[in-house]
């Protein structure tokens, strides 16, 4: 099982993008002398708490900046970029970082900030998706595409560059939806599950994809995460931690006016009786047993986030999480 870290580029409370975008730099260049896996980044747009509306320029970055570390998307929006546009900057990125990219692939929501951008959301979006995927597989594997796609319009085109090994990039499809797990099945893509997921529901998902592709499917899943010798510590920790970041998300929205329109996970509540379903938490035993039990029932790629946007807090969670490292791989 691959670890890693999602997304440190996240300003809160006011903060400077650019001086975030700093500090979250730094903090990943650690992670790969810690020896962690990955660093995924999300792709978020009209937002003033993700600075990367466009994660393959920082990924490029990084990419001349570490050796090691995997370059993650978690996850490119499918659903609103053009499929050929992602081809090309994959193919760039695969040259820079031979053997280093792990691709998420998102429809694009429910994201109140994205109406700002693009309005198509629902059937129209999800049809974006799923033709964008095909046309997506079909440029990797070196084809020359005739094809429209949501207006626009090739003709005999091919992806350039063709780099090297471009077929097998990893890619992961972010849905829990039947139809888009089955597309995932065909193609043999990934599954990208995020943390409201049981690990009984991620069972079952594995078991659609394998009914349909008769292999088990590369999963990424991400948890929230903290360390504490006192367990009932660690849940008032990350309760306190969701609580503030979904109030800085509704002062957001009313500063400019979204309302209605789709809420995620509506109806769901993680509390104290289920939060220890969905993060990571306790004595750095305790975690390291429940990321082992994650790796038996079939996640192969693990992104914790601590639960804390102070970065000394974060910086010492990513320290102790890294001393059970080696235990958790060796499980």
């Amino acid at each position: 099982m691959r670890i890693g870290l999602m997304s440190f580029l996240d300003a809160h409370h006011g903060q400077d993008p650019s001086e975030r975008l700093q500090v979250g730099l730094d903090l990943i260049e650690r992670i790969e002398a810690l020896g962690w896996d990955t660093i995924w980044l999300t792709e978020h747009h009209g937002s003033p708490h993700n600075p990367t509306p466009r994660p393959e320029v920082v990924l490029a970055y990084l990419a001349a900046r570490t050796q090691r570390l995997e370059l993650g998307f978690a996850a490119l929006l499918l659903g609103y970029r053009s499929p050929l546009e992602i081809a090309e900057l994959l193919a760039v990125l695969a040259g820079l970082a031979p053997k280093r990219l792990r691709v998420g692939l998102a429809k694009g929501g429910p994201f109140e900030s994205l109406r700002k951008i693009d309005a198509v959301s629902g059937p129209a979006r999800d049809q974006r998706f799923h033709d964008g995927l095909t046309l997506l597989h079909r440029w990797l594997a070196a084809e020359e595409i005739t094809a429209e796609w949501d207006g626009r319009q090739w003709r005999d085109t091919a992806l350039h560059p063709q780099t090297a090994g471009l077929a097998d990039l990893p890619l992961y499809v972010a849905s829990r939806t039947p139809a888009t797990i089955a597309e995932a099945a065909r193609w043999g893509d990934g599954l990208m599950v995020g943390q409201t997921i049981t690990d009984a529901d991620l069972v079952a998902l594995r078991a659609r994809y394998h009914e349909i592709a008769q292999h088990d499917p590369a999963v990424m899943l991400s948890r929230g995460i903290w360390i504490d010798d006192d367990l009932d510590r660690a849940r008032r920790q990350a309760l306190s931690h969701m609580q503030a970041v979904r109030l800085s998300k509704r002062a957001f929205k009313q500063r400019h006016d979204y309302g209605g329109g789709r809420s995620r996970g509506r109806g769901f509540q993680i509390t104290t009786d289920n939060i220890d379903d969905f993060m990571l938490l306790g004595p750095a035993v305790r975690v390291a047993e429940r990321m082992a039990e994650l790796k038996a029932i079939g996640v192969t790629d693990l992104a914790v986030t601590p639960a804390t946007l102070d970065d000394g807090e974060r910086r010492d969670q990513i320290e102790r999480l890294s001393e059970e490292l080696d235990h958790v791989r060796r499980a």
